[in-house]
């Protein structure tokens, strides 16, 4: 049954598309995906995932379709404890390369929503977790219109809808559809950027497994030598990116050089620090302990009162209360529950600090 839904799902399109009574009416370059339960798990198989086949777990793919390009599973199945759906570990649900939101119910047995989010954490692509709370195996009609709600912006964000230009911007602020019969809320958010336009680049995030310090890089080649150790061991990329220049771009964008400063070289912590405002820059100067190293990248600030116009996601960034043992670090990111688990490990979140293009 498993492995017969998302064959069953491919077949399907294929009828469609070969259809001439359907087939003009189909925008091949947005075609989106809704799956129930076992229909979550195959929504989630079409964009890349592997399924265990066997009670040893045995690991191997199933029916992928790159048409399909972003994904919604309401209380999505993915397996037990004693057998994950995605291999030992949830491992094969690392195949996934598409957008997904995950909606699940935090009572759900039939779906345990930690198998599900265990899996969703590890995808590839932009991915999402809604919760439901005290949601079951099930639909009330009183939650359609908040199921709905988060499925209708979610695909007209990710598939570019153009009758719905603000989508994404709608999308990338949600934390939680208000109305409706039931308590809900974003507990995962990571957006992978879009394709690159006007120039921009992405910028990196790595993790060093010993130093347990965080690092964000623009340029190619330093991006490259650092995957290939030329910064020392332990590096590793968290999937994590968001968007900027390497050159100033046209005035439109209202982008601004961003700090660079590195502590090794004048007697701080073996750490990099960045800033886009410009009195924070020069404080950092005065201080001592962070040697400047020119601009990093470009990138629009936030306003006076910290927060980014529509359609921008918020940069925000986090400290690890480093100071008096000489190892400050900071981390950046667009996912605000990256900050949460941030804070729950004992950082500071400092808050909004640069404003990135999807």
């Amino acid at each position: 049954m498993e492995l017969m839904r998302p064959l069953s799902l491919k077949v399907m399109l294929d009828k469609l598309l070969a259809d001439p009574g359907y087939a003009p009416g189909i925008d091949t370059d947005r075609i989106g995906g809704f799956g129930a339960s076992l229909g979550g798990e195959a929504m989630a198989t079409l964009t890349g995932a592997k399924l265990s086949t066997s009670i040893n777990l045995d690991c191997n793919d199933s029916v992928h379709d790159p048409r399909v390009k972003a994904v919604v599973g309401y209380v999505p199945f993915a397996g037990y404890s004693f057998l994950p759906a995605f291999c030992a570990g949830q491992s094969g649900a690392k195949g996934v390369n598409r957008p997904y939101l995950a909606i699940s119910g935090t009572l759900d047995t039939t779906a345990p929503m930690g198998m599900s989010s265990e899996a969703v954490d590890q995808f590839q692509s932009s991915r999402f977790i809604v919760e439901f709370i005290d949601g079951k195996h099930e639909l009330r009609p009183q939650d359609a219109s908040t199921l709905m709600y988060w499925t209708v912006t979610f695909l007209d964000a990710y598939l570019g809808v153009g009758v719905d230009e603000n989508a994404m911007g709608r999308f990338i602020t949600m934390d939680q559809v208000a109305g409706g019969g039931r308590e809900n809320h974003m507990i995962l958010d990571v957006h992978v950027p879009l394709p690159n336009t006007d120039g921009d680049v992405n910028v990196l995030e790595f993790h060093n497994t010993i130093l347990d310090h965080y690092f964000v890089a623009a340029g190619a080649d330093e991006i490259a030598g650092i995957e290939a150790g030329a910064a020392g061991p332990g590096w590793e990329l968290t999937g994590q990116a968001f968007k900027a220049w390497l050159a100033m771009p046209p005035p439109q964008f209202d982008a601004v050089p961003v700090c660079r400063f590195y502590g090794g070289l004048a007697g701080g912590p073996n750490s990099h620090f960045f800033t886009a405002e410009a009195d924070e820059c020069d404080q950092v100067k005065r201080n001592g302990g962070w040697f400047y190293e020119g601009t990093g990248f470009y990138i629009r600030p936030v306003d006076a009162s910290g927060n980014c116009p529509a359609g921008y996601l918020a940069v925000e960034r986090a400290y690890n209360n480093g100071f008096a043992r000489n190892d400050s670090n900071h981390r950046f990111s667009t996912s605000d529950s990256t900050m949460r688990g941030m804070a729950g490990q004992g950082w500071v979140v400092e808050g909004n600090v640069m404003c990135a293009r999807p």
